[in-house]
């Protein structure tokens, strides 16, 4: 059996978990579709607006609704956010489904915010309705406590979306320096980078450019090449010595 990890931090857990040395363990970064996730126009924006009735600011979270996205401090972050007056209009969206476990420490977090009218709940979200959204979306939230890869973040990136997401597990490695970073376990950390990538002018443009630059990187060729070289050095390996 032989391992290819998507991350380095997979690779770690494969080390740590299953012993496997981290030298036989390459490291394989995903690709991402830049055919469907690039910046959107403006029509299929308004069109994907109407169509979930989003009509002002919004942060968008993109994920199953379970205690590893770090639900529970999403709610308790935009919670504190809602204190600050110049922000009155800003709604949460949460585009995913109910993983169904987990929920008590989810729900108690989202009883205890003061304003819960301002969270959407989309459900599941068609693949083709994400661009949209990642455009229309002040930013992406994405503070998981692991992740393996952490493709949205990426998917936010290429369509012109900023990010917020974790600095821990594979998160910093596939955001780069693109993302906000934040402390996951932390829900004041969290809010104040919504407050910065809804209110900092200069930081917004800077972490649209930055991202469109990151997720440019990814590509499904260089994925595809680089797995061709592993398995080119399997078949050399098993070859018999002439």
């Amino acid at each position: 059996v032989r391992f290819a990890a998507i991350s380095e931090a997979t690779r770690e857990d494969i080390y740590t978990f299953l012993g496997v040395p981290r030298e036989e363990i390459p490291v394989v970064y995903n690709g991402l579709d830049h055919d469907r996730f690039r910046p959107q126009e403006a029509r299929d924006i308004s069109t994907t607006r109407e169509k979930y009735g989003l009509s002002g600011r919004f942060l968008l979270f993109v994920g199953s609704i379970n205690p590893r996205k770090n639900v529970a401090n999403i709610y308790r972050a935009f919670g504190r956010l809602q204190s600050h007056p110049e922000l009155r209009d800003v709604h949460l969206v949460m585009a995913g489904a109910d993983a169904g476990y987990g929920a008590d420490e989810i729900n108690r977090a989202f009883e205890a915010v003061p304003d819960k009218s301002r969270i959407k709940f989309l459900g599941h979200v068609p693949l083709e309705a994400l661009p949209p959204l990642y455009g229309a979306a002040e930013a992406l939230v994405y503070p998981s406590f692991w992740e393996g890869f952490g493709l949205p973040i990426l998917e936010a990136m290429a369509c012109g979306g900023r990010v917020i997401t974790s600095n821990t597990s594979s998160m910093p490695e596939v955001a780069g320096d693109a993302a906000l970073l934040v402390d996951p376990h932390s829900h004041e950390a969290i809010a104040e980078a919504m407050l910065r990538a809804l209110s900092d002018t200069d930081l917004r443009a800077n972490l649209v450019s930055a991202g469109l630059r990151r997720a440019a990187e990814f590509t499904w060729s260089r994925t595809i090449a680089e797995y061709l070289e592993i398995y080119r050095t399997l078949d050399d390996s098993a070859s018999p010595s002439r």
